[in-house]
Parts: C-alpha cells; sequence; structure tokens
C-alpha cells in the first residue's frame, strides 16, 4: 500500500505496513483520514481500529472496528481487539473456508468477553464459554431462540431492535442493556453490536461482544448516591438540590413558567437535641423527610440542606396555589411526632422566594428564601414569609453597619463620654457613667440607640464592653493622677456580657491589673 497515495495514509494503509494495530480516536479531525471523512460522516463514525489477520505468518486481512464515539479506543479495548484479530489468525492456519473461521469455538473461547451471533431475525447463532458463563445458560438453551429471551420487562425488544439496525444501517451499535440470567437475576452489560458479512457467500451475521459491567455501575451508582443523596432521611442533599433546581430553571428559561422555593428551618429544634438526645432528634428529621417527600407531587424537590433545615420547589401557577402549599406545610410539620414514647410538637418558619420574579440563580434564589425564613422566624413562630426587596436593603444594610462596628472597634474610632451623676440634695457631684460614643467621619455622631443593639445581635458588645472598662480604669487612674477628688465611675454590662464566661476571666485578669482603683469603680448590669 503506497504511502504516499490518500489510501495508504488510513488506519488500514498504516496497520498493513506496519503489520501492527492501529486506531484513531479522533477520526473526523485527523488529517491523515481526510480522504474517508464525507463518506464516514454519513455513519457517524468517529474512532476507528485496524487491527491485522495473518495466515501462515503474512498478513491478509484486517480486522476493522467502527465506532461513534471520539475517543473509543482506550488500552483495554485495544488489547481485546488484538486478541480476536490474533484468534482469527491462529484458525486461518488451520482452516480454509472463510465462514468455519469465523464461527469456530477456538475464536470465540479465546476472548474472555461474552459473545454470541446472531442472524437478521435476531436468532442466536453460536455462543462462547464466556456469555454461557455469564448469562447462566447452556449453549442448546440458547442456540435457535431470539435474543430478547436474554431480556425481560421494559428492555423486551431494545435488544433485537439494536441488531436489527445493525443490519440495516450496516454500522456498529454500542450501548448498556440490562439481561437477565436463566436464575432471574439483572445484570448489565457494555454491548458493541457488529455487522460481519461472508463475501463468498453472501451471508451476513451479527456479533456481539459483551462486557458486564454490573458491578461498575453499581459502584457508580453508590458513588453518586453519598456524593448527591442526604443519609440521615434519603432525600436529596445541596449539592443535588443545586444541580436538579438549575436544570429546572433552565427549564422555564425555554418556556414561560415560574418556581417556588420554601425554605423551611424548625423552631427551637435544638431543644429535642439537648432534652432526648441526638439519637432522638435524628429520629425526628427522619420522620419530617417522610411526611415532605409523601405529600409532594412526583415533579416537586424536596431536599435536607443539613441540620433541621429543609427545601420544598414546586411550580408556581398562581401566588394564591403558593399560599394554600405554605399553609399545607405548615400544617403538616406541626403534626405532632412520636419519640421514645413521648409526643413532640414542634413548629417551622418558612421563606418562600420565586423564580424568575425574585432571583435568576439557584444560590440567589436560596439565599433569598433564607433572607425571607429568618424575617419569618424574628417575627415569632410557626409563620411563613414571602420575599421582598426591602429585606434585602435592611440585610445589606445590617451587613454594611455590621463591618463598620468591627472596623470601628479594629480602629479605635470609639470614645468615651461622662454623664455626670450629682447629689441634688447635697448640690456636689458624686459620679460619671462612662458611656460609649461612635463618632464617624463620614455620618457623623452615631446614635448609641443604633450601634448598641447592632452589637449585642452581632456578639461585638463583648469586645466593646472590654474597651469601655478598659478605657475607664485607665480615666480614673489618670484623675488620680492629676490630684482630682475621687469620684466613683459607673460601667454598663450587658446580660450578653454578663452570660458570657470570657467576660468573667477578663473582669477578673483587669481587676487584679487595677486592685487599688477597684473601690471607684461600679458595674451596672443594663
Amino acid at each position: 500500500v503506497d504511502p504516499e497515495s490518500p489510501d495508504g495514509k488510513g488506519t488500514v494503509g498504516q496497520a498493513f505496513r506496519s503489520g501492527h494495530p492501529v486506531v484513531m480516536n479522533d477520526f473526523m479531525d485527523n488529517p491523515l483520514s481526510s480522504h474517508w471523512q464525507e463518506d464516514a460522516r454519513k455513519f457517524r463514525v468517529a474512532s476507528v481500529g485496524a487491527f491485522p489477520i495473518r495466515k501462515n505468518g503474512q498478513i491478509v486481512s484486517l480486522l476493522v472496528i467502527l465506532s461513534g464515539r471520539p475517543g473509543y479506543f482506550e488500552p483495554e479495548s485495544i488489547g481485546l481487539f488484538s486478541r480476536i484479530a490474533e484468534a482469527i489468525s491462529f484458525a486461518l492456519d488451520d482452516f480454509e473456508r472463510e465462514e468455519d473461521l469465523f464461527l469456530t469455538s477456538r475464536v470465540f473461547d479465546a476472548v474472555p468477553e461474552g459473545i454470541f451471533v446472531t442472524d437478521v431475525q435476531g436468532r442466536i447463532g453460536r455462543v462462547n464459554s464466556a456469555f454461557c458463563q455469564l448469562s447462566g445458560y447452556r449453549p442448546e438453551e440458547l442456540l435457535g431462540r431470539e435474543a430478547d429471551m436474554l431480556t425481560a420487562g421494559a428492555e423486551k425488544g431494545i435488544l433485537c431492535a439494536s441488531i436489527r439496525e445493525t443490519f440495516d444501517q450496516g454500522r456498529p451499535v454500542e450501548g448498556i442493556f440490562e439481561l437477565v440470567r436463566k436464575d432471574g437475576s439483572p445484570y448489565m452489560v457494555e454491548a458493541t453490536i457488529s455487522l460481519v458479512e461472508i463475501s463468498r457467500r453472501d451471508i451476513r451475521y451479527v456479533v456481539l461482544l459483551l462486557k458486564d459491567v454490573t458491578a461498575k455501575m453499581e459502584r457508580d451508582r453508590e458513588i453518586w448516591r453519598l456524593a448527591n443523596i442526604d443519609d440521615l432521611t434519603g432525600l436529596l442533599n445541596r449539592i443535588a438540590l443545586i444541580d436538579r433546581l438549575g436544570r429546572e430553571m433552565e427549564k422555564i428559561h425555554r418556556k414561560e413558567g415560574a418556581l417556588a422555593l420554601f425554605f423551611l428551618d424548625f423552631d427551637d429544634f435544638k431543644q429535642i437535641n439537648d432534652t432526648l438526645g441526638h439519637s432522638a432528634g435524628d429520629l425526628f428529621l427522619r420522620v419530617i423527610g417522610s411526611r415532605l417527600s409523601g405529600s409532594v407531587r412526583p415533579t416537586d424537590i424536596v431536599a435536607r440542606l443539613g441540620g433541621d433545615e429543609f427545601v420544598v420547589v414546586t411550580p408556581m401557577e398562581s401566588e394564591e396555589g403558593v399560599l394554600s402549599f405554605a399553609r399545607k406545610i405548615m400544617d403538616l410539620l406541626s403534626t405532632p411526632v412520636s419519640i421514645q414514647s413521648q409526643t413532640v410538637q414542634t413548629s417551622v418558619s418558612v421563606g418562600v422566594a420565586t423564580f424568575p420574579r425574585d432571583a435568576d440563580s439557584v444560590e440567589d434564589l436560596l439565599r433569598k428564601a433564607d433572607i425571607a425564613m429568618y424575617q419569618a422566624k424574628g417575627k415569632g413562630k410557626n409563620i411563613w414569609q414571602f420575599f421582598n426587596q426591602e429585606m434585602e436593603t435592611r440585610i445589606r444594610l445590617r451587613f454594611e453597619q455590621e463591618q463598620l462596628l468591627r472596623n470601628g472597634l479594629l480602629e479605635g474610632s470609639f470614645s468615651l463620654c461622662f454623664q455626670p451623676q450629682v447629689d441634688v440634695s447635697r448640690k456636689c457631684l458624686v459620679g460619671v457613667e462612662a458611656l460609649a460614643r461612635w463618632p464617624d467621619s463620614g455620618r457623623g455622631q452615631i446614635s448609641p440607640e443604633s450601634f448598641i443593639p447592632l452589637a449585642e445581635e452581632t456578639g461585638s458588645i463583648l469586645p466593646l464592653g472590654e474597651w469601655v472598662l478598659r478605657e475607664a480604669l485607665k480615666t480614673i487612674r489618670i484623675w488620680s493622677s492629676a490630684g482630682r477628688p475621687r469620684i466613683r465611675m459607673g460601667v454598663n454590662v450587658s446580660s450578653r456580657q454578663f452570660w458570657s464566661p470570657a467576660f468573667w476571666g477578663f473582669l477578673n485578669n483587669i481587676l487584679s491589673e487595677h486592685a487599688d482603683l477597684t473601690r471607684w469603680l461600679t458595674l451596672e448590669l443594663t
């Protein structure tokens, strides 16, 4: 074969000249195969492999495998087809007639994968021992029977249809099939269905090469389950929810429609864990997951994000329908649960956000439903709340204020002012109250009524309170050193500070450092 001619540059020419298997996993993009690409496109050929067949040591033919999948040939499949070609070569040394060579048991039994041959009607004409071991049938139980005897249920008819497609189209068919063993147990095979023609007698057969992939698919399913299913409830987890919700949103983009996302968080769930134990809490969550999944439509999505947070997504047909669905969820979840011979009843806060009205992405929709849920929780127990833009504005403003507060503490932006305490009867100053003030260059003097509650809620009251106490004691010492009359200085202590173990450790240390000034310090619980 001339290597300079177009015919000699392809896989066949290269394999014929080199005497070694040659594969092209990028047949439609490889410049060496451009001569055949127009014809190959009609049959959707993407990968081609050529494997030399020898007779008496000389190359007399090639086993050519065509696949519609790019990158089809991997080391395992190259080794498999090489063994088939070698088995055919071995048979050619012993037999003359081509059709007898193909069907010889030496060829079949040299291959570890299951093989069987059918005619155009799908009737089995030959099987190898590997397939008999795989299926549990003896050869005489298979010969002359239709290949669909190997399938059951919804798979019935699919295998013979694929065989007929190979005969009709003249090209290989690849696929995953569920077959049934003689004992009735199912197994999965990866099948390559190829047409073989015996040119001398104008006979055509279909050869099915089967690889058992049952264990691999079970492993794949288990990997998927571990990645996508919540172990405790059996519901979708956050990863699977994001994927599924994203696909539902894409459908909405292509056609009109809307989705409503319900973000559920149980009120005081921690009390169940603290009172009855975590196993009781887990049982409660499993019951809730079962109730939710059993009360929605097949098209709805139910997921557990973690802890006691659940999400339900349903098509939104009307706002009234969403309200009705929210009431249904709250009624469903307020029904008592029996745990450890005790009846446990709790309530749930629900935030609702809709797509595409409220958000245009999965994360944004979840975030806004979460915002609405916390707004509901802030109003009391057992309440649902629709998201609105005003909520996000408040959340954003609060976040900005919180960052300013934290930065103010880090940068030393706060100052103390001292409110005098006067004995009216004696008309004299008896003490002062140390008060934190927050002057801001951009916003002026920020009111304590604004930043003190924020510090309480965010926990910044702890470092702020420590700073106030430290500055108060420093001021007492400065005034004493300056010879001023000693007066008592009051410092406010919030309830959050009071109940914090860290505060008492700090207080003990700082009072030890300023033991001589403690008689002039008054702590006032607010």
